[in-house]
């Protein structure tokens, strides 16, 4: 199984489409790419991988594309772009689906024509209908309900008002005593107004009736079973690879579940309506326990730092085979014998003191003949003076093996150049 293959199934049920790899959402009558700060998302293909990140005019390093690759994920990481972006789609397709499908339930109740071929799913809302009617009450639902049903979804992406709905993947917690690597909690602020309200109230800004409340509220337990007294619907999993996508897409999967089989149950009510909310899921739960095998795929889809890191390096490469061959020998100067370390290490400090070491066959390192001065004459002094033994001069120094950052020649240390990072097998220089 491909991984991007998945990936697409996934989108699919998004409503985001996939075209070229490119990630395309709908905006009004037209499709564009799905971004994040511009740059569009792509699937971790071949291609897409290989032009990540490209050269401007300048010379400089930008990333002209962002994979789209939520299976990369573990327990110690925070939340990469994937799963954000996942997340955020999850929000607006749950809120959109859940509203319209509000809608169409809506539509149905006011017309008894449309419930003369309801199924026994559909029966289930409008039962709950009635039993919420008052005496006196012609029609629970009327034209001003649907209106003001929408109006509040409308209002609800204004920063002032309340969100349908909001999504959350929290980096452990714990359900009915239990603990959990990831936890998703989708949370509805708008049914959580709805609770406080008794007869009359507003919601995000739109005035409503003891009805509207009593019917809203129905709406969304019939729709969304799960949820709880706070608005709440949450899930938890101990995935080890991707406990944050597991859990967040096997929730989206379970609400959405239900959403599709009352809208395939809808039909003819209002065509316009219907047409926009198809609800399509290629991925069934089940399949998000066998993850595992798109584990080797994964392990081949380098993350952008990666590519950054092997953009630099070819670079890098390019000026270390452009520098000349031939460049002046090394001389090292005497180490003083005074000093008291090692010689071996005090030529590994001179030289390579900060060069992150790689033990490698012994260098090279041509030095100029020691120059021996003639014993040194002593005046004659008026007294006889202990004879001096002979003054001992260092030793010609024996190389040994020492630990470096590069393999090859020795550079001319010192010589103001700034330092290559190492690059294996080339033959290059290195200077601290």
């Amino acid at each position: 199984m491909d991984i991007n293959e998945f990936y697409e199934r996934v989108l699919t049920s998004l409503d985001v489409d996939v075209s070229k790899g490119h990630l395309m959402i709908s905006d009004g009558d037209r499709m564009i790419n799905y971004t994040d700060n511009g740059i569009p998302l792509v699937l971790p293909t071949r291609e897409h991988i290989r032009t990540l990140l490209d050269e401007d005019a300048d010379g400089e390093i930008i990333t002209t594309k962002k994979l789209y690759n939520p299976l990369d994920e573990t327990i110690i990481k925070g939340d990469s772009l994937s799963l954000v972006k996942t997340r955020s789609l999850v929000k607006q397709r749950l809120s959109n689906k859940f509203v319209v499908l509000g809608s169409l339930l809506l539509t149905m109740a006011t017309d008894v024509k449309f419930q003369t071929k309801s199924t026994m799913l559909l029966n289930q809302f409008l039962v709950r209908l009635k039993e919420a009617m008052n005496p006196g009450i012609k029609n629970i639902v009327d034209a001003n309900t649907l209106s003001k049903w929408l109006k509040i979804y409308t209002n609800s992406f204004m920063p002032e008002y309340h969100d349908m709905f909001k999504v959350y993947v929290k980096k452990g917690g714990r359900l009915s005593g239990k603990r959990y690597n990831r936890v998703t909690t989708i949370k509805s602020p708008v049914y959580e107004e709805l609770l406080t309200l008794d007869k009359r109230g507003k919601i995000n800004g739109v005035s409503l009736r003891n009805k509207d409340i009593t019917i809203f509220k129905i709406l969304f337990e019939y729709l969304i079973e799960s949820i709880n007294d706070k608005g709440i619907v949450t899930i938890g999993s101990n995935d080890k690879e991707c406990p944050g996508f597991i859990s967040l897409y096997t929730l989206y999967i379970r609400i959405m579940t239900k959403l599709k089989a009352v809208r395939d149950d809808i039909n003819g009510v209002d065509t316009e309506l219907e047409d926009g909310c198809d609800i399509i899921l290629p991925v069934d739960a089940d399949e998000l326990t066998r993850l595992s095998i798109y584990k080797r795929e994964l392990a081949k889809i380098p993350t952008e730092s990666d590519m950054l890191k092997t953009k630099l390096g070819a670079s890098t490469e390019s000026i270390v085979m452009q520098q000349p061959q031939a460049v002046p020998q090394a001389t090292v100067a005497p180490v003083s014998a005074s000093s008291g370390n090692d010689t071996t290490d005090a030529i590994r400090a001179a030289l390579y003191g900060n060069v992150s070491g790689v033990t490698a066959p012994p260098v090279q390192m041509v030095q100029p003949p020691m120059q021996y001065q003639q014993p040194m004459q002593y005046p004659q002094q008026p007294m006889m003076q202990p004879q001096q033994p002979p003054m001992q001069y260092p030793q010609p120094m024996m190389q040994q093996p020492v630990s470096i950052g590069a393999v090859g020649q020795v550079g001319a240390f010192g010589n103001g150049m700034q330092s290559q990072q190492p690059q294996y097998p080339q033959q290059g220089y290195y200077q601290r």
